[in-house]
């Protein structure tokens, strides 16, 4: 009776034990993003070719209504300076950014970053930049593996990455191809 009952006892044990080890037991659900949004071409009604000169128009947008403002409006990010490279956070309505050497695709929740007024403002150009500036072509070019985080005033964070700023967003762009014409991608991250 003793052996049937510690037979008994370990097939209940192993029984247990692979019931644990199914491949019907749940797996951790990814990490939650918002649907990605592509803005293709934006433009402030400009366009030049050849070697970029002088600041260009500004472009206000928003990244929570996907859509471009106007500058008394309720704005996340400005795209001014040269060739609207120059990426700025509305400070006023508590908005800041970062960037990161992090690859977009790989960046699927939010960054532990202070976003505050000591270390983000303005991006665009040099070590804490997304492009680089060719001077022998005159092209312009993101930083492979570099997003930029933003965090707005209501706490949701974003990131983006910078594609192109020339229309039509050619592959190998030279300076004959217009710019001013800016094409990043974006994505909500929830946790």
């Amino acid at each position: 009776m003793k052996n049937q009952q510690m037979i008994f006892f370990f097939l209940l044990l192993f029984g247990c034990m692979a019931s644990g080890c199914s491949k019907d037991s749940p797996t951790p659900a990814p990490p939650a993003i918002g649907k990605e949004q592509y803005v293709r071409d934006l433009n402030n009604g400009t366009s030049v070719t050849g070697r970029p000169e002088g600041n260009a128009a500004p472009i206000y947008f928003s990244l929570q209504e996907n859509k471009v403002m106007q500058k008394d409006d309720n704005w996340d990010i400005a795209f001014s300076g040269l060739a609207n490279t120059q990426i700025i956070s509305n400070s006023k309505a508590n908005v800041w950014m970062e960037v990161l050497n992090s690859p977009y695709d790989k960046s699927h929740s939010k960054p532990s970053l202070p976003f505050n007024q000591s270390t983000s403002g303005n991006v665009a150009y040099g070590e804490q930049g997304w492009y680089i500036y060719d001077v022998l072509t005159h092209v312009i070019s993101p930083v492979k593996g570099k997003t930029i985080f933003v965090k707005t005033g209501n706490n949701r964070v974003f990131k983006i990455m910078m594609v192109s700023i020339y229309q039509g967003a050619p592959e190998f762009p030279t300076k004959e191809d217009p710019v001013t014409f800016l094409h990043f991608k974006y994505q909500e991250l929830f946790s």
